[in-house]
């Protein structure tokens, strides 16, 4: 929960070969969108999650891409507006089917990554405001706070 609130790309690592069952796979982050109010923390939840289903043969890329999203946009469509990915990172999700290692197409994904970070909006304008809300957002988790950072 605290990775997601402060960061600008979450990539998420998945072993679809041992995990098709996505559902489960899920529940934590979809218990975690009630924790704390998007709505209420606008300087929190900025992010594209991006999905990367590790280790893919390049001639499975396109089908276990089709199929992850076809899963996940059941749970998106069952769990409706409460659904983590709308919720929690404002609907902004990349699946990317990432080749294995000895391939060298891996290597080709990483400035892919790069310019998904570069076109995010910057929400911290100082690195001072960025820590001050990091330490707030570290206090409030401690203390079990899940209401706004602020009341401005």
């Amino acid at each position: 929960l605290f990775n997601t609130a402060i960061s600008n790309l979450v990539l998420f690592q998945n072993n679809f070969a041992l995990s098709r069952d996505i559902t489960k796979l899920f529940q934590s982050f979809q218990l975690s969108a009630t924790a704390l109010d998007p709505a209420a923390n606008p300087n929190l939840f900025q992010l594209t999650l991006v999905i990367i289903i590790k280790d893919i043969i390049d001639s499975d890329t396109s089908d276990i891409a089709k199929e992850f999203t076809l899963k996940f946009h059941k749970i998106v469509q069952d769990e409706q507006e409460a659904n983590f990915t709308s919720h929690l990172h404002t609907g902004q999700l990349n699946i990317i089917p990432w080749l294995v290692i000895e391939l060298q197409e891996f290597y080709k994904l990483f400035p892919a990554i790069k310019r998904q970070l570069d076109k995010q909006k910057l929400i911290h304008n100082t690195v001072g405001e960025f820590l001050h809300v990091m330490k707030t957002l570290m206090a409030k988790l401690k203390a079990n706070d899940w209401g706004a950072l602020s009341h401005n």
